[in-house]
C-alpha cells in the first residue's frame, strides 16, 4: 500500500524543500538548507537520486543559511526536472519506507513484550492501517520516520531499565543496553528535534523506576545514573556525527538567534543573542551549529502571529484543544473505542507494579509531546505533529486482544466485539486509500466534510495533482479548464496539464490585477479545496456551486453552466468584471 501511494501521489508541500536539502547536504557538506529539521531522513531519500544521476551538474544549492531558501531551491530543482520530477520524487520516497516498516515491527515487538504475540500482531495492524501513517509513511518528510525512531529509542530505553531492575542481569549487559539506547536516541534526534524532550523525560522516568524499586542501593543508583549519562553522551556524539561535527563547540555567544528565548526581545536587528557578552556566552555548545540554529528557527516559527483555521473560522493565533480535536476526527472511531477499552481494562484490572512502570515509558513521552505541541497554538495547522504520540494508541489498544487480558475481553462476546472494532478500523481506512490525507472518521462526516473542520496537511498538501491529470485524460470534454492548485510554487504544467487561471471572486482579499476577470464564469474548473476555504477567500464563491466530480478528495471539479452563473450574479446583485479570457499563468 505504501509503495502504491509513493508511486502515485503527487509531490507534497514539505517534500519540495526536503529532497533538495538532502541533495545539498550530500553535495556541499553544508547543513544550513532546511535546518529546521535534522538531516537523516532527507539524506536517506536523496541518496538514490544522487546515485542514479538525476541532479543536474549546474545545480547550485543556496549557501545563505540565515534565511529559509529551501523551498526556493526545491522549486528550482523540480522545474529543472520537469515532468520527471514526480518519478524522481517517487525514487526518493522508496528508501523512506524502511522507517515505516521499522515502526510496524517495533509496535509488534513492544506490544508482544507487554502483552503477547497476538496483541503484537494487532498493534502492527493498527500501525499499518492508521490513516496518518498511510498519509505520511511514504513521503520524503520527517514525521513517520521520527515517530518510528522515537519508538525504537524509547523501546531500548525500556529494555535498559529492565536490565537495571533484574538481579539476573550482569552489569555488562546493562552497560551494553545503555549504550544502545543512547545510539538510538541520537538517531531519533537526527530525524526530528521533537525528541529533544527525551533529555528531560528519560531522567524523570528513570527516577520513577529507581524510587519504586525494591532494591534501595546508593551504589546501584549511582551506577545507573552514570549509565544514563553515558547514554546521553553517546546520543550527542551521534548527533554530531550526523552533522559531520559542523560547527560543534562554537561559543554560545557567537550564534545569531531569532526566537525570543534565545534572541533579544524587541531588538532592532532580526538576529540577536541574549548571551553575547555574558559568562554563559563564553561556553562552547557541544552540538552542531545548524542543529541549534534549527531549533531556534523552529521556535521563531511558533512565535509568529498568523491566521489559523478551525470549524470554518479563521483567526490570529490558535486553540489549545486543536490537536485533541484533530485526533478525535482524524483517528478512526474504532481506534478511539479500542483505546478507551484498553484504558478501562488497565484501570479495572490488577496490574503489577512492573507493568505500570513499563507503561510509564510508553505513556509519559507521548503525553509530554502532546502537551508541548498543544501549548504552541501558533502551529495549529498540521495534525501530523502529534504522530509521535500514536504508537501509544496502537500498543495500548492491542492489549484488548491479549490472551491474558482480564474481564469481558475473555468472553466470546468481548472477543467478537473487539474483532468487529478491528475490522471496522481497517475497512474505514482502506475505504479512503490511497487518499488517506483526506481521511476523516464518521464522526467528522468523512472526507467531504473534513475541510469545513480543519485544513493544512490534514486535507490538502498538493497530493492529488497526478489524479487530476488522470481525470483530465479520461474526460477530454473538460478542456479548456481553469485550475487553482493548492501548491502556489508549482505549476500544474509539470504534470502535463494545460490550463488557465481561475478568476477570483468579488470577495477576494488578495490584491487585484488590472483588467483581471472576476468569477464565476461558465466553463470547467479544477479547484484545490485549500483554495476554496483559504483566508483570502479568492475562490470561495465555489461553495455556491456543486462539484461535478473529484480528483482524489482535495481537487474539486466543477462544470459551471451559463444559467447557474447568471443565477449566482443575480443572487449577489452584481455583474462580472472584465469579460475576457482568463489571464495566462
Amino acid at each position: 500500500m505504501q509503495c502504491f501511494a509513493a508511486l502515485n501521489n503527487s509531490i507534497t508541500v514539505d517534500e519540495i524543500p526536503t529532497l533538495a536539502a538532502g541533495i545539498s547536504n550530500w553535495t556541499t557538506a553544508n547543513f544550513g538548507l532546511n535546518r529546521v529539521n535534522p538531516p537523516l531522513v532527507r539524506m536517506v531519500a536523496a541518496a538514490p537520486v544522487l546515485v542514479l544521476g538525476y541532479v543536474p551538474d549546474d545545480w547550485q544549492a543556496p549557501q545563505e543559511t540565515l534565511r529559509r531558501l529551501d523551498h526556493h531551491a526545491g522549486v528550482k530543482l523540480i522545474n529543472g526536472w520537469g515532468e520527471s520530477a514526480f518519478r524522481i520524487h517517487a525514487i526518493g520516497r522508496l528508501p523512506v519506507l524502511v522507517f515505516t516498516a521499522i515502526g510496524a515491527y517495533f509496535c509488534y515487538l513492544w506490544s508482544s513484550a507487554l502483552h503477547d504475540e497476538r496483541a503484537g500482531v494487532v498493534a502492527c495492524l493498527l500501525w499499518c492501517f492508521a490513516p496518518s501513517v498511510l498519509t505520511h509513511g511514504h513521503l520524503v518528510t520527517t514525521d513517520v520516520a521520527a515517530t518510528a525512531l522515537g519508538l525504537v529509542a524509547n523501546y531500548y530505553f525500556w529494555r535498559w531499565l529492565q536490565t537495571t531492575a533484574s538481579s539476573s542481569e550482569s552489569p555488562r549487559s546493562s552497560w551494553v543496553a545503555a549504550f544502545l539506547a543512547g545510539m538510538l536516541l541520537g538517531l531519533a534526534e537526527l530525524s526530528k528535534t521533537t525528541w529533544v524532550v527525551l533529555y528531560l523525560v528519560w531522567p524523570g522516568i528513570w527516577a520513577l523506576w529507581r524510587c519504586s524499586s525494591q532494591t534501595k542501593s546508593l551504589k546501584l543508583a549511582g551506577r545507573e545514573a552514570l549509565q544514563l549519562s553515558v547514554a546521553m553522551a553517546v546520543s550527542i556524539y551521534i548527533i554530531n556525527l550526523g552533522y559531520g561535527f559542523e560547527g560543534t563547540g562554537e561559543r554560545l555567544g557567537n550564534f545569531r538567534f531569532a526566537s525570543e528565548p534565545l534572541g533579544v526581545a524587541n531588538s532592532s536587528d532580526f538576529y540577536s543573542n541574549r548571551f553575547a557578552g555574558t559568562l554563559l556566552g563564553q561556553l562552547p555548545v557541544p552540538l552542531p551549529r545548524n542543529y541549534v540554529q534549527g531549533i531556534d528557527m523552529q521556535k521563531r516559527g511558533f512565535e509568529q502571529e498568523i491566521q489559523m483555521y478551525l470549524n470554518g473560522k479563521w483567526k490570529t493565533g490558535g486553540w489549545w484543544y486543536y490537536y485533541l480535536y484533530g485526533a478525535l476526527i482524524k483517528i478512526p472511531i474504532a481506534g478511539l473505542v479500542l483505546f478507551a477499552c484498553s484504558i478501562a481494562l488497565q484501570v479495572t484490572s490488577k496490574c503489577s507494579g512492573d507493568l505500570w512502570r513499563s507503561l510509564a515509558v510508553l505513556v509519559v513521552p507521548a503525553i509530554v509531546i502532546f502537551v508541548l505541541v498543544s501549548s504552541q497554538t501558533a502551529i495549529n495547522r498540521h495534525t501530523r505533529y502529534i504522530l509521535p504520540c500514536m504508537p501509544l494508541l496502537f500498543i495500548l489498544s492491542s492489549g484488548v486482544f491479549s490472551r491474558s487480558s482480564a474481564g469481558w475481553t475473555r468472553r466470546a462476546i468481548g472477543r467478537f466485539f473487539s474483532s468487529m472494532l478491528l475490522i471496522w478500523y481497517v475497512v474505514s481506512s482502506i475505504w479512503i486509500f490511497p487518499h488517506s490525507t483526506t481521511y476523516f472518521n464518521e464522526l467528522a462526516g468523512g472526507p467531504f466534510n473534513g475541510p469545513k473542520l480543519i485544513l493544512g496537511s490534514s486535507v490538502d498538501w498538493g497530493q492529488d495533482l497526478l489524479y487530476l491529470k488522470r481525470w483530465l485524460d479520461a474526460h477530454p470534454e473538460a478542456e479548456p479548464i481553469g485550475v487553482a492548485y493548492g501548491l502556489y510554487r508549482l505549476s500544474p504544467r509539470l504534470a502535463g496539464i494545460e490550463y488557465s487561471l481561475v478568476p477570483p471572486g468579488l470577495e477576494s482579499k488578495r490584491p487585484r490585477v488590472a483588467g483581471e476577470a472576476t468569477g464565476p464564469r461558465p466553463g470547467w474548473y479544477a479547484v484545490a479545496v485549500k483554495r476554496i476555504y483559504d483566508s483570502h477567500q479568492t475562490h470561495r464563491y465555489f461553495l455556491d456551486f456543486t462539484p461535478t466530480d473529484y480528483a482524489g478528495y482535495s481537487m474539486y471539479i466543477y462544470h459551471l453552466k451559463e444559467d447557474e452563473v447568471e443565477r449566482y450574479w443575480k443572487s449577489v446583485n452584481a455583474t462580472p468584471h472584465a469579460r475576457h479570457a482568463f489571464p495566462e499563468d
